[in-house]
Order: structure tokens, then sequence, then C-alpha cells
């Protein structure tokens, strides 16, 4: 499976051969820091995703309808806000 048909089944909620991960920042075609090499070659030695501002196309898009809600916590003691969002997707909520 290919990165993109990989990330296209997450959309659409299907079944994938693993779950995708891509490191923030690393592209072998395009690497920006020397130290980061190793980081470099574990990308195309596991065949990680990288996305160069890919985005998928209407059509590939899961017509599917969700519902999600958002909730914000606030706690005025320990000066923190806390913002949790559920998506209700066909195979369960996503917190």
């Amino acid at each position: 499976m290919t990165c993109r048909e990989r990330l296209i089944r997450v959309f659409r909620c299907q079944d994938i051969d693993r779950m995708p991960v891509r490191i923030w920042g690393v592209d072998p075609l395009f690497p920006v820091r020397k130290d980061w090499k190793l980081l470099y070659q574990l990308t195309e030695e596991y065949e990680l995703e990288i996305i160069r501002s890919w985005h998928p196309h209407p059509e590939e898009l899961p017509d599917l309808p969700y519902r999600q809600i958002t909730l914000e916590k606030v706690d005025e003691d320990k000066n923190i806000k806390e913002i949790i969002t559920t998506i209700y997707t066909p195979r369960g909520p996503l917190t």
C-alpha cells in the first residue's frame, strides 16, 4: 500500500496495512538539516508517510456524515483551559 493509498483509506475509515506515520519536517527529497540524516534514511527505509502540502481530492473524501462535539473545561485555580474534541465516526468516537 502506498502512502497516498494508506492516507485515503484512513480518510474513508477503511482498513489499512499499518498506521500512517509521519515525522514532521522530515523529507528525504528536501533535506533541511544535516544532523537529521538518520531520520531521512529511516523515512525512506520504512516508507514512512511524507506529506508535501498534499490533501485529498473531493472524490477521495468519505461521504459519511459525522458529528463533532467540543467541550472546554477551565480550572481558574490552576489557570488551565482544557479543550476536548470528540468526533463520532462509523467505527466509534475519536477524542
